[in-house]
């Protein structure tokens, strides 16, 4: 269960951060060759991004350098471009919505109502001045400037309409950035670069422990010990008569059994390898077969590619 709820969140977490930044470079682009160019492009980036971290986890030495150093790159790319998705789309909408709104189109109206006045006045005046009637005249200058007054007024009423959303409600936004006294683009741009954070580093976290569910195992607790090295040393002679019973396969599993004790004696030392104990007829299938029954016996466990030997469960040659 824990398993496929890793695996759907890693999905989700993966797609999304793909998806904004696809989008994001399609969109940017002129034409439609560019944009197909470059949302491929994106897809890629964002697939190395998921790929070298999870990697360089799993690895040691300066070979990891390169792909942590990659993937920091890309995850600082993935980033920018989340936020910058999100606050293109939050403000197309934002304004869609303000722009529709019936206080803002009121006041437009009453703008254009004005701009068209002075329009009239100001041809009205050159005809005045024309026929030189200065008294007109500076009767339409008063007028003008009365207009004007008033269109600057509503102009900065239109500014200062509360930014709605699709459904007609205050942005959360709004509200927030109200109660802490920040601008609204500010506090989305914060709130946006913590959401991308988490998308891309959630998701990261995702594949380093699915990638690592499979190779990490718990070694059995101190006090299972003794438990432990009976329950093998039972197994061990029940597969030893076993092996009696057909001497057909009585030299490679006698064999086979021996070098399961000599490892867990600790011959091999504390981290064997299958390397070291493939000899004869001992190849690389048997000596797997032993290495996987003395973790599932307690024996020793496995660290990524490393196998390390619990010193407590040593069971003795015989």
């Amino acid at each position: 269960m824990i398993r496929f709820a890793l695996t759907l969140a890693a999905i989700l977490l993966c797609g999304i951060s793909i998806f904004c930044s696809v989008v994001l470079w399609y969109n940017e682009m002129p034409n439609s060759l560019a944009a197909v160019i470059f949302g491929i492009a994106a897809c890629g980036v964002e697939l190395c991004k998921f790929v070298f971290i999870p990697v360089a986890s799993k690895r040691n030495g300066l070979s990891t350098v390169p792909l942590v150093l990659t993937g920091c790159l890309l995850l600082v790319f993935s980033v920018f471009s989340t936020v910058s998705f999100l606050e293109a789309t939050a403000s197309e909408s934002i304004s869609d919505a303000r722009n529709h709104s019936y206080d803002y189109q009121s006041k437009l109206k009453t703008i254009q109502s004005i701009e068209l006045e002075i329009q009239l006045n100001i041809q009205a005046k050159q005809k005045a001045v024309e026929f030189n009637f200065r008294k007109e005249a500076r009767g339409y200058d008063e007028t003008l400037a009365n207009l004007r007054h008033q269109l600057a007024k509503y102009r900065q009423q239109l500014g200062q309409i509360k930014i709605v959303s699709q459904r007609g409600t205050l942005s959360i936004f709004d509200s927030v950035s109200d109660s802490f006294q920040l601008p609204p683009k500010e506090t989305r741009l914060v709130v946006y670069t913590i959401i991308a954070i988490l998308i891309d580093v959630c998701g990261i976290l995702c594949l380093i422990v699915l990638t690592g569910v499979r190779e990490t195992k718990k070694p059995a607790m101190e006090g299972d010990v003794t438990n432990v090295t009976k329950n093998a040393t039972n197994e061990t002679k029940k597969e030893t008569k076993k092996c009696n019973e057909k001497p057909a396969t009585k030299k490679p599993c006698n064999e086979a059994q021996i070098l399961k004790r000599e490892i867990a004696r600790g011959k091999y030392g504390m981290q064997p390898t299958m390397k070291a104990c493939i000899t004869g007829t001992l190849r690389h299938k048997i000596v797997s077969r032993i290495f996987s029954e003395l973790i599932s016996e307690g024996v020793m466990w496995r660290e990524g590619r490393k196998y390390h030997l619990k010193k407590a469960n040593v069971v003795p040659l015989r």
